[in-house]
């Protein structure tokens, strides 16, 4: 706290000397306001330029990463497919897998071309060689899909071991690079701290940084490893029994048998589609996280700069009401007011105090909240942000069907429509294999004592006696309707948060453009006009400072205001989905969700 100030002098009220301290302060004051005026209009210059490039930022970082992850996966996934490829012995049973294989094909260079169209200066060399190794591994591949059936038995097995293995090698050498290409841009974080942040590289740096939400980012690998698991083969089963006898004859009886369970090579397509969807959907919830990390930056931020600027605000109201005070010492020392008036103005002096620490310790309080949502520790906990709150527009948004914008795009809403897809699917997966528990085939040889060899085809079978999946069909119908039931009232949730934020922005903003075109403006006045009265000797010491406390309060509720107009329009790009304009559909990823209702499965009798 400020040291209170001293009061053993006494005002003369015949100096010679009061002339000149009227002069001095109308200097300082006059001096002080085309100071805040410059200031002014300089951070409103450069916030506007801040606000216009932050939003493609980080949608062009998210997909990036999304791409990425992409890759990976394609990778990863055109392995399984090239092996069943060769394994398939018909033609016309190996004709999907083919279309597969070029459809992952032709995804990886469409990813591979848009990631080369964001790439930075120190990626160029990384991916290039990236994309040299994809494509030599393609080049290994592509010859396979010329093959008939006959080069494909006579070749598949020497293939398998001398290329496609290796190349599997090759791809998780791809996968690592990838993955380190994407770590790179970590090291960027620390040249971004040296600079003032501005709002668009602290959303970069929290995309980069943020522990939480890497860790989000995992979902997508383990949903990557599910796909993967459903597309493999399960591993054959083989038994062996050896059994010795206790008296002559002394032949041992051998007893061998392998198999491997046909019913899951049989559902491993359904299975696949179960676990693609349930990919995307994986994507689209880390998708949605990213979006809500962004909204917390971005409301972090807003709040930091408000306190920062209350603070100066605070800090101007302390030291008028520390003149004030000082002033007021010394008349009452002269005997020219009265001990009413200075304890008032102590008071006054002693809560403007109170408000600058309580300011000071928010800021410290911010800043502890945005080094979390940034990630950050140690000495990278000291940076600095840069500019003022923006200007709130003059216009208000757009008369747009926000509801129906966040029911297009709101990623978790498309995220919940994927798990009710998924539970069709596995719905179905369970009906068409309710009767049949377990379908194994495999070979038996026996070997008596006499050492003859029996050998021949094993088939099992799960017999539908008493188990006939009733209870995996309820179970199944249940998760359907709970999937159908969270996915409806998540669009109901949205519809209405949409609406109520849409309101609450009108009347921010109107509050905020109320304070900056009449509050503000009028209290302005009143204090030019102070100063011109109190130059002319017609109003007092008291009075002019007085006027200037009222001002700086005025101020202080206008910083306010503006905080809470961009903090609400963050939360309405996140509600409607991280954009306030419609995107355009994009080839080959998900529909937009438009209804809010889901036809339910029937509920047997």
């Amino acid at each position: 706290m400020t040291k209170l100030l001293d009061t053993s002098s006494v005002l003369d009220n015949h100096s010679p000397d009061r002339f000149g301290t009227r002069i001095g302060l109308i200097i300082g004051f006059g001096g002080l306001l085309t100071i805040m005026t410059g200031a002014g209009f300089y951070s409103l210059q450069k916030a506007r330029e801040i606000q216009a490039s932050n939003t493609q930022m980080h949608r062009d970082f998210a997909s990036r990463n999304r791409t990425l992850d992409g890759i990976r996966s394609s990778l990863l996934e055109s392995g399984n497919v090239v092996r069943d490829y060769i394994m398939e012995p018909g033609q016309n049973a190996a004709e999907p897998l083919r279309a597969e294989l070029t459809s992952i094909h032709d995804d990886m260079e469409v990813a591979l071309k848009n990631y080369s169209q964001s790439l930075r200066p120190n990626e160029m060399l990384p991916f290039q060689e990236l994309s040299a190794e994809v494509r030599s591994y393609w080049s290994t591949l592509n010859p396979i899909l010329t093959w008939d059936p006959s080069i494909k038995r006579d070749q598949s097995k020497g293939y398998l071991r001398h290329e496609v293995i290796p190349r599997r090698t090759t791809v998780l050498t791809i996968a690592r690079e990838i993955g380190i290409l994407n770590e790179q841009a970590l090291q960027e974080v620390r040249q971004l701290l040296r600079k003032p942040l501005t709002i668009d590289t602290a959303v970069q740096i929290a995309l980069l940084n943020n522990r939480s939400l890497q860790a989000t980012f995992e979902e997508i690998g383990l949903s990557t490893a599910d796909l993967i698991e459903a597309a493999t083969f399960p591993n054959p089963r083989f038994d062996l029994a050896i059994r010795f006898p206790d008296k002559p004859p002394s032949g041992t009886y051998v007893d061998y048998n392998a198999a491997i369970d046909f019913l899951s090579i049989i559902m491993i397509p359904l299975k696949k589609q179960v676990a693609k969807v349930q990919l995307e959907a994986a994507a689209l919830r880390v998708a949605d996280a990213t979006l809500e990390l962004v909204l917390q930056v971005k409301s972090a931020f807003y709040s930091l700069q408000a306190s920062q600027e209350l603070l100066t605000r605070f800090k101007l109201i302390v030291d008028t009401n520390a003149a004030s005070l000082d002033l007021a010492q010394r008349q009452r020392e002269a005997g020219n007011i009265t001990d009413l008036a200075l304890a008032r103005l102590q008071a006054s002096y002693s809560r403007s105090r109170l408000d600058d620490a309580s300011t000071e310790a928010e800021i410290r309080r911010n800043r502890e909240r945005f080094n979390r949502l940034l990630g950050l520790w140690g000495a990278d906990t000291d940076w600095q942000i840069a500019g003022e709150l923006p200007e709130v527009p003059s216009s208000d948004l757009p008369k747009r069907a926000f509801e129906r914008l966040a029911i297009s795009q709101r990623l978790d809403l498309q995220a919940d429509y994927l798990q009710v897809t998924s539970q069709v699917k596995n719905l179905g997966l369970t009906k068409s294999f309710r009767l049949v528990g377990a379908l194994d085939f495999g070979v038996n040889s026996e070997r008596e004592t006499d050492s003859q060899t029996r050998t021949g085809p094993t088939f099992a079978i799960e017999l539908p006696i008493f188990n006939q999946g009733q209870a995996r069909i309820a179970r199944g119908e249940a998760a359907l309707r709970q999937s159908q039931d969270k996915f409806e009232a998540l669009a109901v949730d949205v519809r209405s948060q949409i609406r109520e934020l849409r309101d609450e922005l009108t009347s921010k903003r109107e509050i905020a453009r109320f304070y900056q075109d009449e509050l503000l403006p009028g209290q302005r006045r009143i204090l030019n006009e102070s100063l011109l009265n109190y130059n002319a000797m017609d109003i007092g010491n008291f009075e002019l400072f007085t006027t200037k406390a009222e001002e700086a309060s005025t101020e202080r509720e206008y910083v306010n205001a503006v905080r809470d107009y961009w903090i609400t329009r963050a939360e309405l790009e996140r509600a409607v989905g991280g954009n306030l304009n419609p995107r355009q559909p994009t080839d080959g990823k998900s529909e937009p969700v438009l209804n809010a209702r889901l036809p339910r499965p029937a509920k047997k009798n």
